[in-house]
């Protein structure tokens, strides 16, 4: 279930950054399957952070074309994630919630990273504003997504945690 989950991930996000890649439809799949696929790695989350690696490593390859800054970036917002989990409970709500700010952390950080390394002004009216241009299509994505995924999980008995 978690290679599905991821790999529709990344094809809607190949789709959609292609077709609509312009605000309010900025898209981030890739790193919102991060927050959904989690509950699938109940109490292993060495493995999960493995994994996020190896997810990180092909986003990486696949659409940044940078070797290993995605893969160290996912590792962190695997961590992230599974410190909220211990705070929050497995809901439409809170998965969105996690989403979303899965998703400004990872816009906050990279868009640091490329300041601090290259010679582009750090512009925080720029930042918010990639920031907003995400918040709508990947708040509809997390939505539907978690429904999806919990209607499959019950009717196959997938085991997660909640």
């Amino acid at each position: 279930m978690v290679f599905i989950i991821t790999s529709i991930g990344f094809m809607l996000e190949h789709i959609f950054s292609r077709f609509l890649n312009y605000p309010p439809f900025y898209c981030l799949f890739v790193i919102c399957t991060l927050v959904f696929i989690y509950p699938f790695f109940h109490h292993r989350e060495a493995n999960y952070l493995i994994y996020s690696f190896a997810v990180g490593l092909l986003y990486d390859v696949i659409f940044t074309n940078t070797f290993l800054f995605n893969a160290i970036l996912f590792v962190i917002l695997g961590y992230i994630i599974i410190k909220l989990n211990i705070y929050l409970i497995n809901n439409i709500y809170s998965t969105i919630f996690m989403a979303l700010f899965i998703i400004f952390i990872y816009l906050l950080t990279s868009y640091i990273m490329v300041s601090l390394v290259t010679e582009v002004d750090f512009n925080i009216l720029r930042l918010l504003k990639k920031m907003y241009d995400s918040t709508l299509m990947n708040l509809l994505y997390s939505g539907v997504a978690f429904v999806i995924i919990e209607k499959i999980s019950r009717r196959y008995k997938i085991l997660k945690m909640n």
